[in-house]
């Protein structure tokens, strides 16, 4: 019986609090976990849906592009005609692919567009 020890109410009520803690994280990890997962699968849908969406963009060149008013392509958008051009003209045209475009400030969109008598 001598190696028994006494633990006080304090120590208990740390203890308690400790596991609480323990079972709060664990409870906030699987809690972000499913967040995580979630979030997998909805960018997972949005990239789908992009891919879709590129599919469906008719590709022209970029005489055609130049055009205004009537004489362009009814299914273009004057706006984003840079969106029409294949990926291997807008890489030739612009020097980057896209996505890199696409990151750009707006102003610099702008320009380079100009450049091309595409805006």
């Amino acid at each position: 019986m001598e190696n028994l020890q006494l633990i006080s109410s304090g120590d208990v009520t740390k203890m308690l609090s400790t596991l609480d803690e323990v079972q709060n994280t664990t409870s906030m990890q699987s809690t972000l976990d499913e967040v995580q997962k979630r979030t997998s699968k909805i960018e997972g849908v949005v990239e789908q849906q992009q891919q879709q969406l590129l599919l469906t963009i008719p590709i022209y060149d970029l005489a055609t592009l130049q055009a205004r008013g009537e004489d362009l392509p009814a299914s273009v958008d004057p706006r984003k005609k840079e969106q029409h051009l294949s990926d291997d003209d807008f890489e030739g045209h612009f020097g980057m692919c896209k996505e890199e475009f696409s990151n750009l400030p707006n102003w610099k969109q702008v320009q380079m567009k100009r450049d091309l008598n595409i805006f």
